[in-house]
């Protein structure tokens, strides 16, 4: 069912209270996941998100949920706690969401208090939400050179980079200042 506005409301704070307790149990920061289809995507995307409201519509009303959660967690944990937003970059295949609109969302999140981009895909919601291992390494690489492109806030580049000396080449290339494995090593 449909989330009503207290209940979404409600939802925020919880994001900053987790947030609050990271930083009192000695965290530098949290990274929030505005992708991969958990809630914050949820609201963002079009095909989700089918809301009349404040929440729901224009797309920036759509990417309000996120805006919120970051300006709360600020608002609470201070200046001094590093907050990360995983965004998605593109989607795949092509669908509801577009770079325009992910330019956007990287300009509503820093005016929000957003630190640090980790630059993600949206995988459509008729396959698997993960990007699939056939990819071929870097193959997303693009997408985090471009939100690099429009922020000054550091970006971390992920998703099928599963060598170091891959790692090494985006970052001495300048298309993210950090990178991000994860299945590289399990």
């Amino acid at each position: 069912r449909e989330l009503r506005v207290e209940e979404v409301e409600q939802r925020v704070d919880k994001y900053a209270d987790a947030a609050l307790r990271a930083k009192e149990a000695g965290a530098d920061g949290v990274e929030i996941l505005c992708s991969h289809r958990l809630l914050p995507a949820q609201f963002l995307m079009s095909d989700s998100n089918q809301r009349q409201d404040r929440y729901g519509g224009s797309f920036e009303n759509r990417a309000r949920f996120s805006g919120e959660i970051v300006s709360r967690i600020r608002e609470r944990a201070g200046e001094n706690f590093l907050i990360s937003c995983r965004i998605p970059g593109d989607e795949y295949p092509e669908g509801g969401y577009t770079r325009q609109e992910r330019d956007i969302f990287v300009k509503l999140l820093e005016a929000a208090g957003t630190d640090i981009f980790s630059v993600s895909v949206v995988v459509s919601r008729r396959i698997i939400n993960i990007l699939p291992m056939a990819f071929p390494r870097g193959a997303l690489v693009y997408l985090a050179e471009e939100v690099k492109g429009i922020t000054d806030r550091p970006v971390v580049c992920g998703s099928r980079i599963n060598d170091p000396m891959l790692a090494e080449q985006i970052i001495q290339g300048g298309k993210a200042d950090f990178v991000g494995m994860a299945r590289a090593l399990v």
